[in-house]
């Protein structure tokens, strides 16, 4: 999904071209690549071999036959190397109140999971004081894809899966990657510490901020 991408750069460590005759050539290379996503996360290819046959068709040069093979892992991100996302995701411990609209709130209730390496995650929307919607989830970081884990279940059936990555000390960015409806027309996300007690919390939606500020509730 190249729209996924940040950037990405390539390394050419070899390559060949070999005339068949004067109508087919015969390409074939060796690469070396690094993708930064928007997630956060990148990854490193290496290697990624290509062939390619070009011919000569009515005076053009066209591809008529392409393969290629590689190897891809996941790397940290450069924005989230050396950051501690594990020890960074419990800052969001605790209870919080979301204003949403006019009398409409939704309030999130996290807690930390046995030994600390995931969170609970309990969330209300109410207006007027009265409760519409729940819902429940947990957030994790998964170290093999070097990602935090983002999901929950709502009692209106909707399944929410992000992933999202610390960016900074104080920088949570994430996107939706189940193509919930909720997320409609959303890019990206980014869960902002203003101060220990205080969130901003900013969602792209059609290439426009929209804007919520989370208070602890003590």
């Amino acid at each position: 999904n190249f729209n996924a991408i940040l950037n990405q750069k390539c390394t050419i460590v070899n390559e060949k071209y070999t005339f068949l005759n004067k109508l087919t050539v015969l390409y074939t290379a060796e690469t070396k690549w690094s993708t930064n996503y928007k997630d956060g996360h990148s990854s490193i290819t290496d290697p990624q071999a290509f062939l390619v046959i070009f011919k000569k068709i009515d005076n053009k040069w066209k591809v008529i036959y392409l393969v290629d093979s590689n190897v891809e892992k996941n790397v940290p991100g450069e924005s989230a190397k050396g950051l501690n996302q594990v020890e960074l995701l419990k800052k969001f411990i605790g209870n919080w109140e979301i204003p949403s609209g006019k009398d409409t709130y939704e309030y999130v209730t996290i807690k930390s999971l046995q030994e600390g390496n995931g969170l609970s995650i309990y969330a209300k929307w109410t207006t007027n004081g009265k409760m519409f919607l729940e819902g429940t989830g947990f957030w994790a970081y998964d170290a093999e894809i070097n990602k935090i884990d983002i999901s929950i279940a709502t009692s209106m059936g909707d399944v929410i899966h992000d992933q999202g990555v610390f960016t900074s000390p104080n920088m949570m960015e994430y996107v939706n990657v189940n193509n919930a409806p909720a997320y409609k027309g959303i890019s990206k996300s980014m869960l902002e510490f203003i101060s220990p007690d205080e969130l901003k919390g900013t969602t792209l939606k059609d290439n426009k901020p929209e804007i919520v500020t989370w208070k602890r509730i003590k």
